[in-house]
């Protein structure tokens, strides 16, 4: 068995981390001070998911995962993994599990870069190369924020106030860093100098 994936809550003292024994990938979470490891998700097969991007919220109280694709060689990330030629491949998604337990709930199908808002309640990610939201709690479907956006947009970080979204638009020769915001302005792209 390996763990990887090691993150910890901002505030308090939970951790949470990705667990591989016997290719059966499962998330484990502890919480101080003793540190008592504690199984949260139950995948009981071996069938080639990897989990991945293992967040905790800001609070504690939401791990956010990506289970499925291949993030470690040349294969698309978005293409399903289907080592076992099940007649149903299985998805890669973006999942969410309360730390406190519960069934794992899938945010959205597709999903990469989750990156939790400060205020924990939203999570910005990446799907189909552009910029998507969704509740943490996945009380509603996930959206685009924004238009078709030119290039590939990626690696969005939220703003200290959760009020933005700075992202990369990927470009192919070039790329800007573009400003997302909730109040409906027009995004504010950054060139480089």
């Amino acid at each position: 068995p390996f763990p990887n994936e090691l993150t910890a809550a901002a505030t308090g003292s939970r951790i949470a981390w990705a667990l591989n024994e016997r290719g059966m990938r499962n998330i484990f979470v502890a919480e101080g001070p003793e540190f008592r490891a504690r199984q949260l998700t139950s995948y009981r097969s071996d069938d080639g998911q990897e989990v991945t991007s293992v967040t905790l919220s800001p609070d504690g109280r939401h791990v956010i995962y990506v289970r499925g694709g291949e993030h470690g060689s040349n294969w698309d990330d978005e293409l399903p993994v289907n080592p076992a030629s099940s007649p149903v491949a299985p998805k890669p998604g973006l999942w969410s599990v309360p730390f406190g337990g519960g069934e794992p709930k899938l945010l959205a199908e597709g999903g990469e870069q989750p990156e939790i808002s400060p205020r924990g309640d939203v999570v910005a990610f990446v799907k189909e190369r552009q910029l998507w939201l969704v509740p943490v709690d996945g009380s509603q479907p996930a959206r685009r924020i924004l238009g078709l956006v030119r290039g590939e947009a990626g690696s969005p970080q939220w703003s200290p106030d959760g009020s933005r979204i700075a992202f990369v638009s990927n470009r192919g020769d070039h790329a800007f860093v573009g400003i997302f915001s909730n109040d409906s302005t027009p995004i504010v792209w950054l060139a480089p100098s």
